[in-house]
């Protein structure tokens, strides 16, 4: 006996829930290429342990690139963006709004780790063992480690990425002068225009290489440490990493939310993972900044919003840091 012909409705729903698939594979398809390489690289780092490190080159490869092109783009990009604001007061405004979502994000989640360490005692029977170490330097006064940090004494050192709050300054500076001279500043303001879209199309190549150079990055990680990451240690990463995924997943939906709402959720969980595993990879948010940038362009942030305050924010703002 023959089975019965699929109805046209049943044969609608097969293809909507294909095409719906399709979709979801085409938003997700790089990012899920990273995280495939990030899996299989712990895989054979756990299996292989410390033999895995022989691939280690391939991941430093990745790393080294990374922090190479982030300098010259963060300086591009702030500069860039800064001369193409329409007044000072623009640039006054962003810089405020940041700072106020900083210190309220800040807050809640330094709240959020603080209650779940006290609810979970991940120290309970940890010990660490503390070393008087050989040469101690002394350290000036608080002005001077800010002077410190916000500028330097050579121009050489802004070119580092030891130095990024500086090299933030800097190029603030630069695009705000940029847009204070008028015409003369002009062709200037277009050569900041081109170097960004240069290293954003830089990045993008590299890019490329993120699924191979993170797993080989991550077996040599995991299989260096795999001995190390087991014993009273294990408490506080059973401790941090799920508070710190579900604060990550919640915190993250609900502030998508109040920007966008629906839409801005969909935005931001469709362009986000690409630099969520390369933060994850590199254990950096300096090293994730072009990704963010590209993420940011994508959901549809103004650009001289994405481009001053993520690098800024991977600098001053680390809420994982909380």
């Amino acid at each position: 006996m023959s089975s019965p012909a699929a109805s046209p409705a049943q044969s609608s729903d097969t293809k909507t829930q294909s095409s719906g698939f399709l979709r979801i594979l085409r938003n997700y398809r790089f990012p899920l290429f990273i995280l495939t390489g990030v899996v299989v690289g712990a895989i054979i780092g756990l299996v292989f342990g410390e033999r895995a490190t022989v691939i280690k080159p391939f991941g430093t490869l990745f790393i080294n690139m990374m922090f190479t092109l982030v300098v010259p783009l963060v300086f591009f990009s702030i500069s860039s963006a800064v001369a193409g604001m329409s007044s000072a007061a623009r640039l006054g405004k962003i810089m405020g709004s940041m700072l106020g979502v900083f210190a309220v994000t800040g807050i809640i989640a330094s709240i959020v780790m603080v209650a779940a360490l006290r609810i979970f005692n991940a120290t309970d029977g940890v010990q660490v063992e503390m070393q008087e170490p050989e040469n101690v330097e002394e350290v000036g006064s608080i002005g001077d480690q800010l002077v410190q940090t916000v500028v330097v004494d050579d121009f050489s050192k802004i070119l580092s990425a030891e130095h990024m709050l500086a090299l933030i300054v800097f190029a603030v500076i630069v695009g705000f002068a940029t847009s204070r001279i008028g015409d003369a500043g002009k062709p200037f303001a277009k050569f900041l225009n081109s170097g960004t879209e240069v290293f954003l199309k830089f990045t993008s190549i590299v890019m490329y290489y993120a699924p191979i150079g993170l797993g080989a990055y991550f077996a040599a990680l995991i299989g260096d440490l795999g001995s190390q990451l087991v014993g009273d240690y294990v408490r506080a990463f059973l401790v941090y990493y799920p508070v710190a995924i579900a604060y990550f997943i919640l915190a993250f939906t609900f502030y998508s939310f109040l920007a966008g709402g629906r839409r801005g959720v969909s935005r931001f969980w469709s362009n986000i993972l690409e630099p969520t595993a390369i933060s994850l990879g590199t254990s950096s948010s300096v090293a994730a900044i072009p990704a963010n940038l590209r993420a940011g362009e994508k959901i549809g942030v103004p650009r001289d919003i994405r481009e001053t305050i993520v690098p800024i924010g991977a600098t001053i703002h680390m809420e994982g840091s909380s």
